[in-house]
């Protein structure tokens, strides 16, 4: 599901060489085994009638320099299949990362999102996050796509 849900919002972000070099390192079965031993990440996955629909991924604690906010959340992976779209489910499960992530004495959450996503960044804008800065995301060694970092602040009651 993720390979898919990549391609969805970037195969036409670089030259199809660069995409699949990219997947074959980062999108590989190894290295979600990898990922799913490393303690620092967490995963939510979203089923619906048995069918996995979504997944995120998360890092607690993991700063940014365009916040002045410590204790704050990376936000690195957040897909619904295409199959899922437009049912309020990537709503659902970024408000279940949130109170997840303040749950955990967080004070907010950023993340990198391409300047050519615009349903990204209005999905994200429509959630109260901001664009706070810029970020070049590295793709391949000779290829990197402008991303914008977003953030959004908690409110936390006390």
């Amino acid at each position: 599901m993720a390979i898919p849900s990549f391609l969805d919002a970037h195969a036409h972000s670089a030259p199809k060489e660069e995409i699949d070099r990219f997947l074959s390192i980062h999108y590989s079965l190894k290295a979600f085994e990898n990922e799913l031993t490393n303690p620092e990440l967490v995963y939510h996955l979203v089923f619906v009638d048995s069918e996995l629909a979504g997944f995120s991924k998360i890092i607690l604690n993991k700063d940014h320099l365009a916040t002045s906010s410590k204790n704050t959340t990376k936000l690195d992976r957040i897909y619904i299949s295409k199959n899922w779209y437009g049912r309020g489910l990537a709503q659902q499960l970024l408000r279940f990362i949130i109170d997840y992530s303040k749950q955990r004495d967080q004070q907010g959450m950023w993340l990198f999102t391409w300047i050519e996503n615009h349903r990204a960044i209005g999905f994200y804008q429509k959630e109260g996050f901001m664009i706070v800065g810029s970020h070049d995301f590295k793709v391949s060694e000779t290829h990197y796509n402008p991303n914008h970092v977003m953030y959004k602040a908690y409110h936390i009651q006390g």
